[in-house]
């Protein structure tokens, strides 16, 4: 299906375009702490490469774009609608922050030298083909799940 994702994305481009597609996802399994705050890494990596190079430790495999907070579980707020709420306005600000370098870049593109110096400029459209998410992050992301949980 991210097959049918790409060739959609590509299709919707102007002629000349040219598709940049990542594919993010938070891995809560890498938690850190900087002082007295928690967050957990955003990792991106690039579609339009291939799944070993990609998926691999090297050049081509995935990158830290930024951290999302941990937005601590207190019992006083326990089952509330609004602490859930809170979590996942939270968590969207970051997603949101960290997505806006490529915001108007996705609509508009962005020329971009090749590394062959005499290859014409490329416009690259970034887009977010996948947003990877656990089923706690959904949960943070969509409170309707995380109410009453």
């Amino acid at each position: 299906w991210t097959g049918n994702i790409f060739w959609e994305v590509q299709s919707a481009l102007p002629v000349d375009g040219k598709p940049i597609c990542y594919i993010i996802y938070a891995d809560k399994t890498r938690l850190s702490s900087f002082g007295t705050v928690q967050g957990y890494p955003v990792i991106i990596r690039l579609g339009n490469l291939p799944a070993h190079i990609r998926n691999g430790q090297g050049v081509g495999g995935g990158r830290v774009i930024g951290w999302l907070p941990i937005v601590p579980d207190e019992p006083k707020h326990h089952n509330k609608s609004y602490y859930a709420d809170f979590k996942r306005d939270i968590w969207h600000k970051a997603f949101e922050i960290i997505l806006s370098s490529i915001k108007d870049k996705s609509k508009t593109g962005a020329w971009v030298q090749p590394p062959d110096a005499d290859a014409a400029p490329w416009h690259v459209f970034p887009t977010i083909m996948i947003l990877s998410a656990d089923y706690e992050e959904q949960c943070v992301s969509f409170p309707a799940y995380a109410y009453k949980s």
